[in-house]
């Protein structure tokens, strides 16, 4: 629309003009052409408000796209950079797209060290070996199991919910998202964490009601 508009400008302008002045004349027009649409990109850009920061929204797609790959779910970094992400998602894509390790590309560390606990964790889980907390989205030992299970089960439960913590961490330090936010990043990664531990075969812990 703008370059139309200059071009209609051009063609006025040269309507009664001699050949060797229209070049000119077609030349300012482009350059007039460029400043308009320099200026409509920039009060486009205004409009849309600070994109520095993490939005609710991208807070969510960050929550499901991190338990993804931590269960095993085939997803790409390059999800995370939107067309019109914030700063903070982009930091956060570039993050996610980890090393290089002798051609393979491989998540970062935490992601890679849950994704090869994946196979061990559905095992216990689905000998009702492992539960899931409900409140926290992290994992606990069945309760009332023998000690000799216990100790087995128990290294590998801490073993991953240090994990789930340290990349919360991570996650929202690289977000530095208001309080709102980061609340809303924490209810969501933990429903995805109740839906995919159900899938590997979790139940869900429900205490009993104390007597009085």
């Amino acid at each position: 629309m703008t370059l139309g508009f200059a071009r209609a400008c051009a063609r006025s302008l040269t309507k009664d003009t001699t050949l060797s002045s229209r070049g000119a004349v077609l030349r300012a027009a482009a350059h007039l052409a460029l400043v308009v649409a320099l200026a409509v990109t920039l009060l486009a850009t205004s409009s849309c408000g600070d994109r520095r920061n993490l939005t609710v929204d991208e807070a969510e797609i960050v929550a499901w796209y991190v338990e993804d790959v931590s269960h095993g779910i085939p997803r790409r970094p390059e999800e995370l950079r939107l067309v019109e992400g914030s700063q903070r998602i982009g930091r956060i894509a570039e993050w996610m797209m980890g090393n290089d390790i002798r051609g393979v590309r491989e998540p970062p560390a935490l992601l890679q060290a849950r994704r090869n606990r994946l196979r061990l964790l559905g095992d216990m889980m689905k000998q009702g070996l492992i539960v899931s907390a409900p409140d926290s989205g992290l994992l606990a030992p069945r309760p009332g199991m023998e000690l000799v299970e216990r100790e087995v089960v128990e290294p590998v439960v801490d073993s991953e919910n240090r994990d789930r913590r340290a990349l919360d961490g991570i996650i929202l330090s690289m977000a530095d998202a208001p309080g709102g936010i980061s609340e809303r990043y924490l209810a969501v990664v933990r429903r995805a964490r109740l839906e995919l531990d159900a899938l590997s075969g979790a139940s869900i812990w429900k205490p009993s009601p104390s007597r009085k």
